[in-house]
């Protein structure tokens, strides 16, 4: 009988070492996305950097046209959206 109560302690601890492994691998995948969309940010970040900067030797104000900033962010969204999309398709 003590054998049987030892037996389901050891399955239970089985039960939790297996839970805490699969959150643990959770936390770790969660982990690796929050890190990619900080690497995220970080590009539109120096792309955007990048526009005023630009924007700053075109025109030699440190106010722009919001309208042409729109235009040059919507330009790069498009042109990212063009490359990303054979890599998403090809992950299926």
């Amino acid at each position: 009988m003590s054998s049987d109560r030892e037996q389901g302690t050891g399955n239970r601890e089985q039960g939790w070492s297996y839970q805490l492994s699969v959150i643990i691998y959770q936390l770790s995948f969660i982990s690796y996305q929050l890190s990619f969309i900080s690497y995220q940010l970080s590009v539109i970040s120096y792309q955007l950097s990048a526009i005023s900067y630009q924007l700053l030797n075109k025109t030699g104000k440190h106010w722009f046209n919001l309208s042409e900033v729109t235009s040059q962010a919507r330009s790069l969204f498009h042109k990212a959206v063009r490359l990303a999309w054979p890599l998403a398709k090809a992950d299926r």
